[in-house]
């Protein structure tokens, strides 16, 4: 009987140090990956390449959740990532700002459409994409415009935009040959129908002298 026992305990001894090197092997392959990952997300980061470097250092982190560098790190990455793309976006909208300026309107939309990618939130933006998306439709077709406001400063023009808006009424904002910003409430085939327009507004409201008809080149 203490035969048997001894025999039973030298495998519960045996069985219990398997387990324990298995163990041992795993961690020190979950090292060995760790370590890999941080490696390359070092070298990627050093080099600039911080939206890759991101992808190592969240994939370091799955196999050590707790280690601080792997985590600095990846905050670092994040910071100059949303820098970066900050950079870029103010980059593209200079770009398709000049386009505008320069009536290169479906060179701009493009432009404008990517920056909208990066931030897709900016209501000024949605509001000169959706302007140059009137613009290109009324060019094409329609060009003389019943215009209710005339600005300098842009920004004047669509406060006008979001005014007319809330009152139910469309408008589209675009630079004269003046380079003044115009707001156009309807558009024509033909100067006699926006004028037609015109004097029915006459009639129906109180005669705005800032209302007038405009043909777009």
């Amino acid at each position: 009987m203490k035969i048997l026992k001894k025999t039973k305990s030298i495998y519960q001894l045996l069985f219990l140090v398997s387990i324990s090197l298995i163990l041992a092997s795993c961690s020190s392959k979950d090292k060995k990956a760790y370590k890999k990952e941080v490696v390359i997300a070092d070298s990627l980061f050093k080099n600039n390449e911080f939206e890759i470097a991101k992808i190592y250092y969240e994939n370091a982190l799955k196999v050590n959740k707790s280690d601080s560098h792997a985590k600095n790190q990846l905050l670092k990455a994040e910071e100059l990532i949303a820098i970066k793309q900050n950079n870029k976006y103010d980059d593209l909208i200079k770009q398709a700002d000049t386009l505008l300026e320069n009536k290169e309107y479906e060179k701009a939309k493009k432009i404008y459409l990517e920056a909208s990618k990066i931030k897709s939130n900016e209501n000024n933006l949605t509001e000169k994409i959706n302007s140059i998306t009137k613009i290109l439709d009324i060019k094409n077709s329609k060009p003389y415009h019943v215009i209710v406001g005339s600005y300098e400063i842009e920004s004047n023009a669509y406060a006008l935009q979001r005014k007319l808006k809330k009152q139910n009424t469309e408008s589209t904002v675009f630079k004269s040959h003046q380079n003044n910003h115009l707001v156009s409430i309807k558009s024509f085939n033909t100067l006699n129908q926006a004028y037609n327009h015109l004097y029915q507004m006459e009639e129906e409201y109180d005669f705005n002298p800032e209302t007038w008809v405009y043909k777009m080149k």
